[in-house]
C-alpha cells in the first residue's frame, strides 16, 4: 500500500482465487444487520440469505463490478447496496453517478447509493419510491484514506442496525469515514462512537 502526500492510498494486493470459491456458512448466527463485501458469489449469496431469514438490513459494499451471477443475487436479496464511483460507472457504463444511480436502481428493489468521496454519497430509497438525493462529504484535511470505505460501510450498517432514517444512517457513516481520513493507518484510524457522535454536532462544512 502507498499513501500519497493528499492523503490518497493505492493497494496493490494478490487474493488467492481459491478464498471466493468456499462458501461461509453463517448457521444460527444472529445480527441486527448483516454487512457483506461482494466479493464471490457464494459468501455473498448466504450472507444476504441470513440477513433476510432474520428480517434485518442486508448490506453490500459493492467496490468493483461483480460478474454477472453475483450481481443478479446482489440485485434479488440486498436491503442495501452501496456503490463505490468507479463500480457503479462500471455496472451502469456512465461516468455520472446520478445517472448511474437510475439506472442501477432500475434493476432492484434494494437501496441504492453511490459513494464518491469528497463529493458526497448520492442515494435513492429502497422500491425507487423517491427521486436521488445527496448527502454531502464533510471538509477535512485528509492525511490517509486507507480503510474509509470499510469505515463507513460498517458505520453505516450499525447505524441501519440501530433503525436510523437512511439520511441519519448516511450522516453518522460520513462523519466516521472523515474522522478516519484525518487520522493514519486502517485499524488505528478508527473513530469512536463518541468521537463520531462529537463530529456530528458541530457545524457540518458539505461539498
Amino acid at each position: 500500500m502507498v499513501v500519497g502526500s493528499d492523503g490518497a492510498r493505492t493497494i496493490v494486493n494478490h487474493t488467492p482465487v481459491h478464498l471466493f470459491h468456499d462458501t461461509p456458512g453463517f448457521g444460527e448466527v444472529a445480527a441486527d444487520a448483516v454487512l457483506v463485501a461482494g466479493r464471490g458469489a457464494g459468501g455473498t449469496a448466504a450472507g444476504l440469505e441470513r440477513a433476510r431469514h432474520l428480517g434485518v438490513p442486508g448490506v453490500v459494499d459493492v467496490d468493483r463490478r461483480p460478474p454477472g451471477d453475483e450481481l443478479a443475487t446482489m440485485f434479488d436479496l440486498a436491503t442495501h447496496l452501496l456503490f463505490g464511483e468507479d463500480a457503479a460507472a462500471a455496472v451502469a457504463s456512465t461516468d455520472d453517478p446520478t445517472v448511474a444511480l437510475r439506472r442501477i436502481a432500475g434493476e432492484t428493489e434494494a437501496l441504492v447509493a453511490v459513494t464518491c468521496g469528497e463529493q458526497g454519497v448520492w442515494w435513492r430509497e429502497a422500491g425507487g419510491s423517491s427521486d436521488v438525493q445527496w448527502q454531502p462529504a464533510r471538509s477535512i484535511d485528509a492525511v490517509d484514506t486507507t480503510a474509509a470505505g470499510d469505515v463507513f460501510h460498517g458505520a453505516f450498517a450499525l447505524a441501519l442496525a440501530e433503525r436510523m432514517p437512511t439520511s441519519d444512517a448516511l450522516g453518522f457513516a460520513a462523519a466516521a469515514a472523515a474522522i478516519k481520513c484525518t487520522r493514519h493507518g486502517a485499524r488505528d484510524g478508527i473513530p469512536t462512537r463518541g468521537e463520531v457522535e462529537d463530529l456530528l454536532v458541530s457545524p457540518s462544512e458539505g461539498h
